[in-house]
């Protein structure tokens, strides 16, 4: 059986819970949508950030925020994405972010790096059934590659963070999260041909956080700072010029 990417996610989600005792019901409902628009009001030389929009099947939004750009920077600073429990009871946070990744003419984007950090709580009695969890996951489709258009290259990227109340016991301890995309590499690694790279991108990235507790105990996770920087590069001069002469070639075919 073929599954799709969110059952993937929900699947790799709930393996991460399992192997901490406890699992939130898969198919749960959207509780929302909110659009942040497009960044696109951007200096020449760094990227676009269209479509911004974040979704949960969990809690009521927003879980991120609404971000700030600067340069090649997209940042968000959540102020409700935590999950709460205590004296035997759990909980699961689940949001997610879509955009379009879009270089500015002239330029293309090598990689991007998704970032987060944020501060957990575990204490009372109990064993390290008593434990908080944060996953990040991340899929990509190219959707553009040298300003030309092409059917999705699609490729996948997760991490996790896991603590128990008997190994890491503490109030507002640290933990972070990082993962690195690197679009020049899949297309190498997949003997796909370009002259520059990748200059269009739709991502969609999913968060978890997770809360288990037993009698007497509580586990509280929270995430305090997410952001996504993304590198671009730029060609050689004749390069820039030829890039620019095939895309008038192929607007005037379009046309």
């Amino acid at each position: 059986m073929q599954l799709t990417r969110k059952e993937k996610r929900i699947r790799a989600t709930c393996a991460l819970a399992v192997a901490m005792s406890w699992c939130v019901a898969a198919g749960y409902s959207q509780a929302g949508i909110m659009n942040y628009g497009d960044f696109d009001d951007i200096p020449p030389g760094t990227v676009m950030y269209l479509g911004v929009q974040e979704s949960s099947g969990t809690d009521p939004l927003p879980l991120y925020g609404s971000p700030t750009v600067t340069g090649n920077l997209i940042d968000f600073e959540p102020a409700t994405f935590t999950a709460s429990a205590e004296d035997g009871n759990s909980d699961q946070t689940d949001g997610q972010l879509n955009f379009t990744l879009m270089s500015t003419p002239g330029n293309f984007i090598t990689d991007f790096t998704l970032s987060e950090s944020g501060r957990y709580t575990l204490f009372g009695t109990g064993t390290a059934s008593t434990a908080v969890a944060a996953a990040l996951s991340v899929d990509i489709d190219i959707i553009e590659i040298d300003g030309v258009s092409v059917s999705p290259l699609d490729s996948g990227y997760s991490t996790s963070f896991t603590a128990d109340l008997v190994s890491d016991a503490g109030l507002l301890q640290a933990w972070e999260l990082e993962v690195f995309v690197d679009l020049n590499d899949f297309l190498v690694s997949n003997d796909i041909d370009f002259d520059f790279g990748v200059t269009k991108v739709e991502v969609v990235i999913d968060n978890q956080l997770i809360g288990i507790s037993e009698d007497l105990s509580t586990a509280f996770i929270e995430k305090k700072d997410f952001s996504i920087s993304t590198t671009t590069a730029v060609p050689e001069p004749g390069s820039i010029a030829l890039l620019g002469l095939g895309s008038l070639y192929l607007l005037r075919r379009r046309r």
